[in-house]
């Protein structure tokens, strides 16, 4: 192939186009048309490096001609020169409106058309070089920054791909063309689709770019992310799209940071399963809409039994193996449309999606998968060279389509009902009913209620009188009662219970001692009642608080009360724990003159290596054994024996509840010598207590 210049003549006159060829060859390679239709044609085929186009033609002019050529992508590059015997003005303004480089007027005159001819190449060549400087600096920039390239030519069905887009994919092959369909190949099947949807946008003209994250296939058919972008920068006459450019990126490492951090705000690390957070979101998206219909589902709230009983002794790693065991069965007794997540601490959460046609009821088949779990649940964990045992506890809320988007309050609902299969005794489920929920929000109002009475100090204390034999007084127990500003005086078996779940018992205690230490101050100035004890009970949380010792000797000390007329009643589920500790407290404070009675003696455990290990003074006879003393033998057989168990320890007794003059006697044919109950006075304010008891003493001598 010739390297000459090509020229290309369009002229109606055959003359001219032979008096410019011989002008212009051998310089040039010449090739012509005689009409503006052959030369669209012909130059479709054979590229020219510049036109020498005749102005005035029959059909299409000279003018129409320029207009198309300007139009066509692949020929708006070439440069145009007018060949005219008249150049006026306003075709002179036309030609260069429609982008002519320059004018050859008829005569021709052979040293102005090579003049001509040879400025508009070097013109447009040095052009030409000067774009392809500037796209090379581009690339350059563009690969710098380890971007590839990639430059698709729509009309021709290929792609120029540059050496950095090898490189990132890890192809052997250096730059250079390719087909789309081998381009497009790569693309990952299950990006495929997306990509396609994003590029026929873009050529639709539907979004001013493309851009899309999706994987592509290296060349060792591994898939890596990348970002790739582009824009059509050339469009044919019609409008129609003809070439774009785009860069291609690997996005690998911020895939995989994204992917990490997902991880870490929606998956629990140990389990691996969902967490609250994700399962919040499930929840919403399960149950919405086309993905519940018509059907319904159950969510089920599981709460291991005294895992932390786990962790404390044998250590997190194994609380977290035997986690991980406990995900690994939910998962395996579910289907895969079902969902297993892990809430937080010893709690999961599993979504149960019901058939829509199933000839079982939802509340049936919940019942059943939830029995099922909980059997599985409660087999043992091989874990190292151990089994360890943990059943588990489950509250379980039915889910239909109109409660599917309250996916919190469903959380809640469950939480409620796992509530009362833990008060049901453990290792079992309770299904949620809107009954629970009044409770619930009772239970939240009582206790806004307690800590308002703690702050206004509505807590008083009540004194119930102790007598010995023939009823002469020895002391009191202070009882609580709560003085509320609409309900009156309220018993504590509304409100202790709820009070020690809370931890409030421990600042009410607190309270309850003051009150009781400047009690002791007022009887110790007083002749009448100088000798009086008063009993106080402590629940377990106080007594397992860590300065619970040192506040009773500071308030002793401020107060200034006699500390030998202070005793201390705990129920023996106060002494479960660490014995060798709750005996060191007791002992402490023993060394100072403290008393201990061990309440409700009988109803608990009943260890006698409590009587045997703590410092005891005193054993108390439940009201519920002396209560149908009379007509129980078996009542009365416990009572004879706390007693004689008392007095071979060196113990004395105090039976409680007695309202009958038949059950005091009984009791003192027993042995039992100090009393308490109706029969010998009720709870009454201090005042009260101590202006009854003093008037009796001195009018019966001391003797009530």
């Amino acid at each position: 192939m010739s390297s000459l210049p090509r020229v290309f003549i369009v002229d109606d006159d055959v003359a001219a186009i032979q008096l410019l060829s011989r002008i212009l060859e051998p310089q040039y390679t010449v090739c012509f048309a005689t009409s503006g239709a052959d030369a669209l044609t012909r130059l479709g085929h054979d590229r020219c490096d510049i036109v020498l186009l005749d102005a005035q033609m029959p059909g299409m002019d000279g003018f129409e001609l320029l207009r198309r050529i300007k139009r066509d992508p692949y020929l708006q590059g070439m440069p145009v020169v007018f060949v005219t015997a008249h150049v006026d003005e306003a075709n002179e303004s036309l030609a260069l409106a429609l982008g002519a480089a320059d004018f050859i007027t008829k005569p021709f005159s052979p040293p102005v058309v090579h003049a001509r001819v040879a400025n508009v190449l070097r013109l447009y060549r040095d052009n030409a070089e000067n774009l392809q400087r500037n796209e090379a600096r581009w690339i350059f920039a563009v690969e710098g920054a380890e971007q590839g390239v990639w430059d698709w030519d729509l009309r021709e069905h290929s792609v120029t791909l540059s050496q950095q887009w090898r490189i990132l994919l890890g192809d052997d092959e250096g730059a250079g063309d390719t087909s789309v369909d081998a381009w497009r190949a790569r693309v990952h099947p299950d990006d495929a689709a997306a990509v396609q949807r994003r590029l026929d946008r873009h050529r639709r003209g539907i979004s001013s770019g493309y851009e899309s994250e999706h994987r592509m296939r290296c060349g060792d058919g591994s898939y890596v992310w990348v970002l790739e972008g582009g824009r059509v920068v050339q469009h044919d006459e019609a409008g129609r799209p003809m070439r774009m450019i785009g860069t291609l990126s690997d996005i690998s490492r911020r895939k995989e940071a994204e992917a990490q951090a997902f991880s870490l705000a929606f998956y629990d690390p140990v389990t691996e399963l969902p967490n609250r957070r994700r399962l919040v979101e499930l929840l919403r998206f399960s149950l919405v809409g086309d993905q519940l219909g018509q059907g319904s589902a159950t969510l089920c709230l599981v709460d291991l039994d005294h895992f932390k009983l786990v962790n404390d002794a044998h250590g997190h790693d194994v609380g977290d193996q035997l986690l991980r065991q406990v995900a690994v069965r939910l998962k395996a007794c579910v289907r895969q449309q079902d969902i297993v997540a892990r809430l937080g601490g010893d709690e999961f959460a599993v979504l149960l999606m019901h058939e829509r046609r199933s000839a079982v009821s939802p509340a049936a088949a919940a019942e059943a998968a939830g029995a099922k779990l909980l059997a599985v649940l409660a087999e043992p964990y091989a874990i190292g060279d151990h089994l360890h045992h943990c059943s588990a506890s489950m509250g379980v809320v039915a889910v239909d389509a109109d409660k599917a988007e309250q996916a919190e309050q469903l959380l809640k609902w469950a939480d409620i009902a796992l509530y009362e299969a833990k008060r049901a005794g453990r290792g079992c489920l309770r299904f949620f009913d809107p009954a629970m929920q009044a409770a619930v929000e009772a239970r939240s109002a009582l206790e806004a209620e307690l800590r308002t009475a703690l702050a206004c100090r509505q807590f008083q204390l009540v004194y119930q009188l102790q007598v010995g034999d023939r009823s002469a007084a020895l002391g009191a127990e202070a009882l609580v009662r709560w003085h509320h500003p609409q309900r009156g005086v309220i018993g504590p078996t509304e409100f202790i219970a709820l009070a020690e779940e809370t931890g409030l018992i421990v600042p009410l205690g607190r309270v309850l001692l003051e009150q009781v230490c400047e009690q002791l101050c007022a009887w110790e100035r007083d002749a009448d009642l100088d000798d009086l004890t008063v009993a106080l009970n402590i629940s377990a949380r106080e007594l397992h608080e860590p300065d619970f010792v040192d506040f009773v000797l500071a308030t002793l000390a401020r107060t200034g009360a006699p500390v030998r007329r202070l005793k201390l009643e705990l129920t023996e589920s106060a002494l479960v724990g660490d014995v060798d500790d709750i005996a060191a407290r007791m002992h402490r404070l023993r060394d100072h003159g403290v008393g201990f009675s061990l309440d409700d003696f009988g109803t608990g455990f009943s260890s006698l290596s409590y009587l045997k290990r703590l410092p005891f003074d005193q054993l108390k006879i439940d009201r519920s054994f002396v209560r149908d003393i009379l007509e129980d033998t078996v009542d009365a057989r416990l009572s004879r024996a706390i007693v004689a168990l008392a007095a071979s320890l060196g113990l004395s007794v105090v039976a409680e509840g007695v309202e009958l003059a038949a059950q005091g006697d009984m009791l003192r044919e027993f042995g039992c010598r100090q009393f308490q109950g109706f029969l010998y006075g009720v709870p009454m304010p201090a005042a009260e207590f101590s202006s009854v008891l003093r008037a009796a003493r001195r009018e019966a001598g001391a003797v009530v």
